[in-house]
Protein backbone atom coordinates (compact mmCIF):
# COMPACT_ATOMS: atom_id res chain seq x y z
CA UNK A 1 0.00 0.00 0.00
CA UNK A 2 1.61 3.66 -0.40
CA UNK A 3 1.79 6.36 2.08
CA UNK A 4 -1.70 7.71 0.32
CA UNK A 5 -3.65 4.88 0.77
CA UNK A 6 -2.79 4.94 4.49
CA UNK A 7 -3.51 8.67 4.70
CA UNK A 8 -6.95 7.29 3.55
CA UNK A 9 -7.83 4.60 5.97
CA UNK A 10 -6.64 6.39 9.04
CA UNK A 11 -9.05 9.88 7.42
CA UNK A 12 -11.72 6.89 6.76
CA UNK A 13 -11.19 5.72 10.86
CA UNK A 14 -11.91 9.55 12.22
CA UNK A 15 -14.85 10.32 10.03
CA UNK A 16 -16.57 7.01 11.00
CA UNK A 17 -15.24 7.33 14.87
CA UNK A 18 -17.00 10.96 14.56
CA UNK A 19 -20.11 9.58 12.94
CA UNK A 20 -20.31 6.67 15.15
CA UNK A 21 -19.71 8.19 18.39
CA UNK A 22 -22.28 11.57 17.63
CA UNK A 23 -24.94 8.87 17.35
CA UNK A 24 -23.97 6.49 19.94
CA UNK A 25 -24.38 9.60 22.35
CA UNK A 26 -27.63 10.17 21.79
CA UNK A 27 -28.75 6.83 23.67
CA UNK A 28 -29.13 7.36 27.60
CA UNK A 29 -26.50 4.93 29.57
CA UNK A 30 -28.97 2.22 29.94
CA UNK A 31 -29.95 2.05 26.22
CA UNK A 32 -26.32 1.98 25.29
CA UNK A 33 -25.21 -0.92 27.58
CA UNK A 34 -28.15 -2.89 26.96
CA UNK A 35 -27.57 -6.26 25.83
CA UNK A 36 -28.44 -6.69 22.28
CA UNK A 37 -26.76 -9.98 21.42
CA UNK A 38 -23.84 -9.06 19.81
CA UNK A 39 -20.79 -10.30 20.26
CA UNK A 40 -19.65 -7.74 22.64
CA UNK A 41 -23.42 -7.64 23.97
CA UNK A 42 -24.09 -3.99 23.83
CA UNK A 43 -23.39 -0.55 21.90
CA UNK A 44 -21.07 0.35 25.21
CA UNK A 45 -19.06 -3.29 25.01
CA UNK A 46 -18.67 -2.48 20.76
CA UNK A 47 -17.42 0.92 21.73
CA UNK A 48 -15.05 -0.31 24.18
CA UNK A 49 -13.73 -3.18 21.73
CA UNK A 50 -13.65 -0.24 19.01
CA UNK A 51 -11.15 2.44 20.95
CA UNK A 52 -9.39 -0.36 22.08
CA UNK A 53 -8.81 -1.58 18.25
CA UNK A 54 -7.79 1.60 17.45
CA UNK A 55 -5.17 2.05 20.44
CA UNK A 56 -3.79 -1.47 19.29
CA UNK A 57 -3.31 -0.25 15.84
CA UNK A 58 -2.00 2.97 16.89
CA UNK A 59 0.42 1.06 18.81
CA UNK A 60 1.11 -0.80 15.43
CA UNK A 61 1.78 1.83 14.22
CA UNK A 62 4.25 3.09 16.56
CA UNK A 63 6.23 0.35 16.64
CA UNK A 64 4.75 -1.84 19.80
CA UNK A 65 3.56 -5.20 19.80
CA UNK A 66 0.10 -5.84 20.81
CA UNK A 67 -2.78 -8.66 19.91
CA UNK A 68 -6.34 -7.71 18.74
CA UNK A 69 -10.09 -9.09 17.29
CA UNK A 70 -12.51 -8.90 13.75
CA UNK A 71 -16.18 -7.78 13.21
CA UNK A 72 -19.82 -9.36 12.99
CA UNK A 73 -18.54 -12.59 10.71
CA UNK A 74 -16.65 -14.26 14.09
CA UNK A 75 -19.87 -13.16 15.98
CA UNK A 76 -22.34 -14.78 13.87
CA UNK A 77 -19.57 -17.90 13.90
CA UNK A 78 -19.51 -17.97 17.40
CA UNK A 79 -23.66 -17.84 17.82
CA UNK A 80 -24.03 -21.00 15.20
CA UNK A 81 -21.05 -22.36 17.64
CA UNK A 82 -18.56 -22.42 15.23
CA UNK A 83 -15.43 -20.53 16.84
CA UNK A 84 -12.86 -19.57 13.92
CA UNK A 85 -9.80 -18.17 16.70
CA UNK A 86 -7.40 -15.34 16.61
CA UNK A 87 -8.56 -13.40 13.15
CA UNK A 88 -6.15 -10.81 13.92
CA UNK A 89 -4.06 -9.93 10.76
CA UNK A 90 -0.96 -10.07 12.90
CA UNK A 91 -2.01 -13.34 14.16
CA UNK A 92 -1.48 -14.44 10.34
CA UNK A 93 1.97 -12.82 9.84
CA UNK A 94 2.84 -14.89 12.79
CA UNK A 95 2.26 -18.04 12.05
CA UNK A 96 3.40 -17.48 8.11
CA UNK A 97 6.98 -16.86 10.08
Amino acid sequence: MTPDAYCALARYNRWMNEKIYAVASTLGDEERKRDRGAFFKSIHGTLNHLLVADRIWLGRLEGMVLEGHRGQVTTLLIQAGRDPGVTDLFAMLREEG
